[in-house]
């Protein structure tokens, strides 16, 4: 990710097919606009972790905080901010009942050596990262695998689910599902949804308001790429 004063690099878990290296002792780099330097941040106290044992997010930078970018990595349930000097400040820690919680030595243990993945997979209750974190003073919503989108009020601690939303069309409410979070601005969430979702549970939910729409709606395809729609959502 980028900033005005460098670029942060997820390094992340080395591969078993990676020589060993200097760099393997970091999970983050930052590289110095100015003169080019590179700083090793984030230490990697991990031996033995190869990414080939584990499972990965699709992203570790979001912006919440000006020239100050928010890093999230897996198997920790902090939330992090690095300013310009390469310092890891923790903004927000998790804590997940014990039920939900990746076992304290999962990383150290020899016992999951080369089957974390499917201990993950064969304990789906389990949360070992999160997505699509973004907050302000009052909010955070963040994306945990197998749960789905959620929004927390900080002031009050009330929790809400994003995956579902109703629109409503011509007077027939339809349910919905999110795609992903996509920013908090102000009071204001920015969502996604497919079209072609919008479609099929129109049809579910009133057929005959279904077969009334222009035959291209009704044709839409349900696979292959579609435009997203934005959706704001205003947070009281």
């Amino acid at each position: 990710t980028l900033t005005d004063y460098g670029e942060i690099i997820y390094k992340g878990f080395p591969s078993k097919e990676e020589s060993p290296s200097s760099s393997e002792n970091s999970f983050l780099s930052l590289k110095y606009l100015t003169n080019g330097t590179v700083k090793n941040i984030f230490p990697n106290e991990l031996k033995g972790i190869y990414s080939e044992d584990i499972y990965e997010t699709r992203n570790h930078f979001y912006l919440n905080t000006p020239n100050r970018p928010t890093f999230v990595m897996p198997y920790d349930y902090s939330v992090y901010e690095i300013d310009s000097l390469g310092t890891i400040l923790e903004r927000f820690k998790f804590i997940f009942p014990i039920s939900n919680t990746i076992p304290k030595d999962f990383l150290i243990d020899e016992k999951y050596k080369g089957n974390r993945q499917n201990y993950l997979s064969n304990n789906n209750s389990i949360i070992y990262s999160f997505e699509d974190v973004y907050y302000n003073q009052n909010w955070i919503t963040f994306n945990v695998i197998n749960y789905g989108a959620l929004l927390l009020n900080l002031q009050t601690s009330q929790l809400f689910s994003l995956d579902k939303s109703k629109i409503r069309y011509n007077d027939v409410s339809i349910n919905l599902n999110y795609s992903r979070v996509l920013a908090l601005k102000n009071d204001q969430i920015i969502t996604t949804i497919y079209p072609n979702s919008i479609v099929s549970e129109l049809k579910k939910a009133n057929k005959k308001l279904f077969d009334s729409m222009p035959k291209e709606l009704q044709n839409l395809k349900t696979s292959g790429f579609q435009n997203p729609i934005l959706i704001f959502s205003k947070l009281n």
